[in-house]
């Protein structure tokens, strides 16, 4: 995933964990760490599509105030697409936006759409159907903020290494 501006590259994110029931590390090269980078005064993470089902992704970088997932979930998984998405916003206290394909693909594969945001408390802000094409949100950030220290989970948080 790239963020560009007027004047150029900002970011660059390469998805971490490839979706082995299609192959997809037959043809590309996973990245090797999640990142952030910061607008004004928010910090972003982008991550890409099967990455949303390893949540740890989220947990590593400074605190995210707005997690980014682009993403082709099908069909057959849009339930878990947006409940894994409202996991993601409450267990950072962060806004999430999820974008999603629609279409069908070469598989026969069907993709709804179903982009949505959620605000840092998990409540849907905002679900596009199929048929919806754009819209605009605004997002507060110092009732994120207010949020965070009414309820300083995050805080609390444990950062350990896994041995497998």
């Amino acid at each position: 995933m790239i963020t560009v501006d007027s004047s150029g590259l900002i970011h660059s994110y390469d998805k971490i964990h490839l979706f082995s029931p299609a192959g997809e590390a037959k043809t590309y090269s996973p990245g090797n760490e999640p990142s952030i980078w910061v607008y004004e005064k928010w910090n972003i993470q982008p991550l890409i599509c099967y990455d949303l089902r390893f949540p740890y992704l989220s947990f590593v970088c400074r605190q995210p105030h707005l997690l980014i997932y682009a993403a082709n979930w099908p069909e057959q998984r849009i339930e878990h697409w947006e409940i894994l998405l409202r996991a993601r916003a409450i267990e950072n206290a962060c806004y999430v936006i999820g974008v999603n394909r629609r279409g069908t693909d070469e598989n026969g594969y069907v993709y709804p759409g179903h982009s949505l945001v959620c605000d840092f408390k998990g409540d849907l802000l905002l679900s596009m159907d199929k048929y919806k094409n754009f819209d605009l949100i605004d997002l507060d950030f110092e009732s994120m903020m207010e949020y965070r220290k009414k309820l300083p989970f995050q805080d609390d948080r444990k950062y350990c290494e896994i041995k497998v």
